[in-house]
């Protein structure tokens, strides 16, 4: 394998990261000398006591006194017997003799990137891929094997080179002696981690030796606050190591991707990379559709087939141009619609941006390789088996009511282009209302006008929507930081270097900026409805367009209030949560009973209006039904009545769902109106097939 050079950075971090582990040393080995010292402190103080004065009373805080400096001691050594060890029930071991060709493609990498062959290989349902094995205080000392985990729902999705670059990243993290130090940095954080919050069986040992008399009471009292003591020490070295253990861990991936590239060259792992967020939004996708089907006792046959077509449907949904059957995602596509300007070092961050990650393999320039275009799918010998294993395992955990119907394929795509539908505005809007509601105007000031310019949703004038959302992110962020929310000393923005305390000026220029872009975008509106009214007028339609508008604008207005009492009633549910006295929880309900009144009657209009009903499905009509017939008590003697609550509060939780989804089908109906009448040809919302 070709040495990877490291980089100014890479040498800088380690450096940081060698100094941490020396000052945690230092400071460890100074807790231990004075934890030696006052363990023997205790022990002969305590003969001493009951060898002077010999009675039961000596002798039991004798025992105390020499518990408590064998209690602080052990506390100071328990890491060493702690091991992290991953829960591998949801994982599926393979060998070399069930998937023979995936096997020559991990024994091509480890001797690719010159380390150690896996000790065992697992597939996991995941989209992700990952080494681990089973760390400890001795694994800094002694070899440890590692595990290699790869998720189906990652091979479903890319290319074999692709997962090539993927896995030899992986097995570059313990490829070079270099790395070495990450791991020490690791296990060091590890080490004060255990100390600061694994404590559940120290804290057991201590409660129980506290329960057994009470002459020791007093003592372990006393061991507690010398062992927080110990741990606001070790919290202060948490804070410079685990900031050390970061900055490396940045470098570590940078520099296992240079090494994956010399395997397989940028290109796969970029694509790979690009495509993760694409691939990971399908599988989640999937997982949600079936958290709505619970209800109704229906579970998915294979869930990667339908990873595979969210993943497909999204990508040309959104442009995205496919090659070698793959959707191929790019730096422009990332970017099209995050306009910020803004660039903060995040230091607390353990990996890069793929952004970043991607600039740094161009840096290199590997130069091209030959690529393997193949579906990583193709070289799973049982693959269907593992994919209806995993599909399985997850819908194992879920409780249904009744026999589970598996879906079909068919119906999966039909229901989710359905959704896809009553969820999307057309697409001859480019996205420009997609995250932008239209602001309210006098309708009756703006009047028929053709306009000369009707490229009202070219790149330019959607570019400004998106601007204008990354200068209000921008200028939030800007705002933390002078408030001091955010602490960092400098910070870029638009390649330009500022140090905190330029923060306030800045806002004020990003605000002005905010202002003129809303302007424009608020007279591309007018523009739009003025050349609306001027076509609508032609087909007798301008009663039908102002209507529109007027519904969408008097539901904006009312918004609001209609959120006013439920908002309400949160607010004065607060209580339900904290430790609150029995009077006092009678005295709050009982002040609840008006408001829940005026809640109970606005839901009654809601379930009357047919703007509603196209938002409504038969669980909310369920549950809003039975909370209106509803008039037993929220608290019985001494306990909350959960099931008389959880009704109550999926009430407030659906009138919510109901109202912000009213504003989108109002939205969405007027778009539709825009779209027929601006462009008849074009319009329609198109199913990628």
């Amino acid at each position: 394998m070709k040495n990877i050079e490291l980089t100014d950075d890479f040498r800088r971090r380690t450096r940081q990261a060698i100094l941490a582990i020396i000052a945690f040393i230092l400071v460890y080995l100074l807790l231990v000398i004075l934890g030696l010292g006052f363990a023997v402190a205790c022990v002969y103080a305590a003969i001493e006591l009951v060898a002077r004065i010999p009675r039961f009373l000596t002798v039991m805080l004798g025992i105390g006194l020499a518990a408590l400096g064998v209690f602080v001691l052990m506390f100071l050594f328990k890491f060493m017997f702690s091991a992290k060890k991953t829960d591998r029930a949801h994982l599926l071991q393979i060998d070399h003799n069930e998937e023979p060709e995936l096997f020559e493609m991990i024994d091509t990498i480890v001797a690719g990137v010159a380390t150690l062959p896996p000790k065992k290989v697992y597939l996991s349902s995941e989209v992700n891929a990952a080494v681990f094995y089973d760390s400890s205080f001795w694994s800094m000392f002694l070899p440890v094997q590692k595990n290699l985990q790869i998720g189906l729902g990652l091979v479903n999705t890319v290319s074999k080179d692709e997962l090539k670059a993927i896995l030899a990243h992986e097995f570059g993290h313990f490829s070079q002696r270099t790395m070495k130090v990450g791991s020490y940095v690791y296990n060091v954080n590890q080490i004060i981690f255990n100390l600061l919050y694994e404590n559940n069986s120290y804290n057991s040992l201590m409660q129980k030796w506290s329960n057994a008399s009470g002459y020791f009471t007093i003592f372990v009292a006393i061991g507690v606050k010398i062992v927080g003591g110990i741990q606001w020490v070790l919290g202060k070295m948490y804070q410079v190591v685990n900031l050390s253990h970061l900055g490396l861990s940045r470098e570590m991936e940078y520099h296992a991707d240079a090494i994956a590239a010399t395997v397989t060259g940028a290109a796969p792992l970029q694509n790979a990379l690009w495509r993760m967020d694409l691939s990971d939004y399908a599988f989640s996708a999937v997982l949600r559709f079936y958290e709505q089907k619970i209800a109704e006792n229906t579970r998915s046959s294979n869930i990667y087939r339908e990873q595979d077509y969210i993943s497909r449907f999204q990508a040309r949904a959104e442009g995205i141009n496919f090659e070698h059957g793959l959707p191929m995602i790019t730096a422009a596509h990332r970017t099209k619609f995050n306009k910020s300007r803004l660039k903060l070092n995040n230091q607390w961050a353990s990996h890069p941006t793929t952004e970043e990650r991607v600039a740094r393999m161009n840096a290199m320039k590997p130069g091209n390789m030959h690529y393997d275009h193949t579906p990583a799918n193709a070289m799973i010998k049982r693959l269907d088996y593992y994919q209806e294993y995993f599909t399985d395992q997850i819908f194992q955990q879920v409780a249904y009511t009744a026999p589970v119907a598996h879906y079909s394929l068919k119906a999966f795509e039909t229901d989710y282009s359905r959704d896809y539908q009553a969820n999307t505005f057309d697409p001859v809007f480019r996205s420009y209302y997609d995250n932008k509601n239209i602001d309210v105007f006098d309708t009756g000031a703006i009047g028929a006008a053709q306009q000369a310019d009707t490229d009202f949703f070219g790149d330019e004038k959607v570019d400004w929507v998106y601007t204008a959302t990354a200068l209000k992110n921008d200028l939030e962020v800007l705002t933390q930081i002078s408030g001091n929310q955010l602490q960092v000393k400098t910070f870029d923005y638009d390649g330009v270097k500022y140090k905190k305390a330029d923060a306030e000026v800045l806002q004020e220029q990003l605000k002005r900026d905010l202002d003129t872009i809303h302007q424009r975008i608020g007279e591309n509106d007018h523009n739009i409805y003025r050349q609306l009214l001027f076509v609508a007028e032609q087909q007798g339609r301008s009663a039908d367009i102002k209507e529109a508008y007027r519904c969408l604008f008097a539901y904006d207005q009312s918004f609001d209030d209609r959120l006013e009492t439920c908002r309400n009633i949160w607010n004065r549910l607060a209580f339900i949560y904290e430790g609150t006295p029995y009077s006092v929880i009678q005295s709050n309900f009982e002040q609840l009973k008006p408001i829940e009144q005026e809640f109970k009657a606005q839901l009654r209009t809601l379930l009357e209006d047919p703007l509603f009903e196209a938002a409504r499905t038969g669980e909310i009509d369920s549950t809003l039904s039975k909370y209106l017939e509803n008039e037993l008590p929220y608290y019985v003697v001494d306990h909350y009545d959960d099931a008389v609550l959880k009704l109550l509060i999926d009430s407030l939780n659906h009138y919510g769902f109901l109202t912000e989804r009213s504003y989108f089908i109002l939205k969405q109906r007027l778009l539709q109106k825009q779209a027929e009448l601006l462009y008849p040809r074009e319009a329609g919302i198109v199913i990628p097939g």
